[in-house]
């Protein structure tokens, strides 16, 4: 035993090589098992130019926004991300998650966003809400994964209400 002890740098022993052994298998275990796009993908969402907001404050009628969700993950290696999918969309204000908006014609979700060249647009989706809020919180998902929240700037208020209403 003498004869190997001298081998070891000083200040180690057998268990100083084992717990470093030990922590270094999980670590690559847990490496290997995240997704390629989590580290390399970060898409930019963003509201088609046709989405609009109309008062409804002054009618007696809920908030109306006009949405179209568009994204861009030209960043992203192509074989990474498959689908692009909005799955709920939230005024920030009300509390720490938002207040969800509302959909008068039922329930959308999931949204699926088309992507041709890293780009695409969804259709216009018709919501309601209770507020005007500066800003939205849209859930998505890529590839079907985890579940992520973008803040982007609420749109414009729209310039023909009375005809979209």
């Amino acid at each position: 035993m003498t004869g190997s002890e001298g081998a070891r740098p000083s200040g180690s022993n057998r268990r100083t090589v084992v717990k470093g052994a030990a922590w270094a298998v999980p670590a690559v275990a847990v490496a290997a098992a995240a997704p390629a796009y989590a580290a390399s993908c970060i898409p930019v969402i963003t509201l088609g130019p046709t989405s609009c907001k109309c008062p409804g404050q002054s009618t007696g009628d809920p908030w109306t926004y006009f949405l179209t969700f568009c994204v861009d993950l030209t960043g992203c290696p192509p074989q990474d991300v498959q689908t692009f999918t909005i799955s709920g969309v939230n005024s920030k204000s009300g509390g720490p998650g938002g207040t969800p908006l509302g959909t008068p014609n039922g329930n959308p979700y999931p949204i699926q966003v088309p992507i041709v060249n890293g780009k695409g647009c969804s259709t216009e989706v018709k919501f309601t809400s209770t507020n005007s809020a500066n800003f939205l919180l849209i859930s998505y998902s890529l590839n079907s994964g985890a579940t992520q929240v973008a803040e982007v700037p609420s749109p414009p208020d729209c310039t023909n209400c009375a005809s979209r209403v």
